[in-house]
């Protein structure tokens, strides 16, 4: 029984010694100042071509990461951000009752059929845009570059 503990705490130990974390390092070129965000979050990327990824993110080497099994260099980004999960749950529940609100309203008030039928869609088509009023961080006024922390 001791050896197994003995064994088992070893490994814990050398586990966390020998371990380290990685993060995306975005500096403000005129300010300097830093943010970091660290690997496993979940972040919203937007390309050089217009595309959108989200999900949590993994730093394969010095110039690549992997975002929802997306390889993606730091190259290609043009702006990041973070997108909890929380915020993504929450605004997208408050949009889905915010559309039955109005559905029942303009169906409650002798409304037409074209206005519901758009009102919903709008509040549908911005569910899935996901909303996120979280600060990005632009490569025209950013550097970005992997850091592994400890």
């Amino acid at each position: 029984m001791k050896k197994i503990l003995f064994v088992l705490v070893a490994m814990l130990f050398a586990s966390l010694v020998f371990s380290q974390n990685s993060a995306v390092k975005i500096t403000n070129q005129k300010t300097g100042t830093t943010r970091l965000f660290k690997e496993k979050t979940r972040i919203r990327i937007k390309t050089v071509e217009g595309k959108r990824i989200t999900g949590r993110f993994q730093i394969l080497n010095d110039s690549t990461m992997l975002v929802k099994g997306k390889v993606i260099d730091l190259s290609e980004i043009a702006k990041i951000k973070r997108n909890p999960l929380l915020m993504t749950v929450a605004t997208d529940v408050v949009l889905f009752y915010t559309a039955a609100v109005a559905v029942a309203i303009i169906a409650f008030a002798g409304g037409t059929a074209p206005a519901a039928i758009f009102g919903v869609g709008a509040t549908f088509t911005t569910m899935i845009l996901g909303p996120n009023v979280l600060k990005g961080y632009t490569t025209e006024k950013n550097t970005l570059e992997f850091l592994a922390i400890d």
